[in-house]
């Protein structure tokens, strides 16, 4: 099952390195999350609890990753699974 990206918890304008937009999604174990990122934007995804799997990591609870190159954000749930989602912009 695929889930869209979830609302934004918070929204920061700010210069180029600054944190965008801020999510927290919740995801039931088997489930995914597909969403294509714009160019010149960074994630840092933090697992709050959870096992899954993230563009190619497996992450668990306490885990976090900056992922700089991707296209798309893809994430797969192993378990339920609670996670923050940060957007930096890093380009214009």
């Amino acid at each position: 099952m695929l889930a869209p990206m979830p609302e934004r918890l918070a929204h920061f304008p700010g210069p180029l390195g600054s944190l965008q937009d801020l999510r927290v999604i919740r995801l039931a174990s088997g489930h995914d999350l597909a969403q294509a990122l714009e160019s010149g934007t960074d994630i840092w995804l933090q697992v709050i609890e959870g096992h899954l799997h993230a563009c190619g990591c497996e992450l668990r609870a306490g885990h976090g990753v900056l992922l700089t190159s991707e296209t798309v954000l893809a994430v797969y749930a192993e378990a339920d699974s609670l996670l923050l989602i940060a957007e930096l912009k890093t380009s214009a």
